[in-house]
């Protein structure tokens, strides 16, 4: 049987459009793993909380965020990657007060000061973390979602200098 032109070019397509098979497992397509972007070395505040929702024990990694916001309560420093906390794309790390009144070298200005604007590397697990709403001290019933970092020393964070929020 002899093909004509056209009828190799559509085999050719065709079998450029067939789904790769993994032959190792000897079992169905290949399917592409999007969790993870590897051009990336870290993940972004909206990728940490896509993961962190998707896992009960959070994601470990690498996360790179520019500090717009920060915060302090009861003690504890709060570094947001949103203007708006609440925003749910933001990523909030969470440096104890224990933390933030060591000395360290990187860090002679308030943490909050040195920092805005910047972007940062932070190694890390990011966590979905239920934050309830108060009324008079006590939980009202409604409540919402965040995603938090602990930062448990100094050491993993990764100050990349101030950049040009254009997002």
């Amino acid at each position: 049987m002899t093909l004509n032109r056209t009828s190799m070019l559509l085999c050719a397509l065709l079998v450029g459009c067939a789904p790769a098979l993994d032959r190792s497992a000897g079992v169905g397509p290949i399917t592409p793993d999007y969790t993870v972007n590897v051009a990336s070395p870290w993940i972004t505040p909206e990728q940490a909380v896509m993961l962190a929702a998707a896992s009960p024990d959070g994601i470990r990694g690498t996360f790179r965020l520019v500090v717009r916001a920060s915060g302090r309560q009861s003690g504890n420093l709060y570094l947001n990657s949103e203007q708006d906390y609440r925003d749910p794309r933001n990523i909030t790390l969470v440096i104890p007060a224990a933390l933030t009144s060591q000395p360290d070298d990187r860090f002679r200005k308030p943490v909050e000061t040195r920092l805005s604007g910047h972007a940062l590397l932070v190694v890390g697990t990011a966590r979905k973390t239920r934050i309830n709403f108060l009324a008079g001290g006590r939980p009202t019933g409604k409540y919402y979602f965040q995603t938090h970092v602990v930062v448990h020393d100094m050491r993993q964070l990764t100050d990349l200098g101030p950049v040009s929020d254009d997002r």
